[in-house]
């Protein structure tokens, strides 16, 4: 199918009045990508307040790993990346490149013959993750804003969180691979 052009089949958008949302977002931005962000956090609480969600949360994305003993009742961003492949996996499609896992070397000055390969995370500016009911430990990820999922065509759509939101406002279809076409990923779904 030619850029551009959208497909008539459609996947419908579930109501979202049972889907509350998890809104992450990085800390220290620059002031332009900063308001960009609040632009993003003040559309969902209005969605929040008119009813179109059941509710959203604003949260900081956590630290990669936890420094201090006993801080294991906290969710690290690996717990939550972890949560939110396995998500992925069961729907066929994949958080990259919003999400990545990236090889980083350990200090040169590690003692160890052959020093391991450390992980690092790099996260969306901003993503959205959604549930069925008021977010917890027991509750099932629904879904994750930014994701790509495979096309027909056997290439592959991101789903970004500016059209996710846009389809929430107007009341129209949930992007996915039968509604989009061509791969967008906006400043906040990518980037360091």
């Amino acid at each position: 199918m030619p850029a551009g052009e959208t497909a008539t089949a459609e996947t419908a958008f579930d109501p979202p009045a049972e889907c509350h949302v998890v809104c992450y977002v990085r800390s220290h931005l620059p002031g332009s990508i900063a308001g960009t962000v609040e632009t993003v956090t003040d559309r969902l609480r209005r969605l929040s307040e008119e009813g179109r969600l059941a509710g959203c949360r604003i949260e900081h994305w956590p630290p990669e790993r936890h420094a201090l003993a006993g801080a294991g009742e906290r969710t690290s961003r690996d717990d939550l990346l972890r949560e939110f492949e396995r998500w992925a996996e069961r729907h066929g499609c994949s958080l990259e490149p919003g999400f990545r896992r990236e090889s980083r070397p350990t200090s040169r000055f590690v003692v160890d013959s052959e020093p391991a390969a450390d992980e690092r995370i790099r996260v969306p500016v901003v993503a959205l993750v959604l549930y069925d009911g008021p977010p917890s430990e027991a509750a099932d990820v629904r879904g994750v804003i930014p994701r790509t999922e495979p096309r027909d065509a056997g290439d592959e759509r991101t789903i970004t969180v500016e059209e996710w939101l846009a389809a929430v406002e107007t009341g129209g279809r949930e992007p996915t691979v039968e509604t989009t076409t061509g791969p967008r990923l906006s400043s906040l779904e990518g980037g360091r």
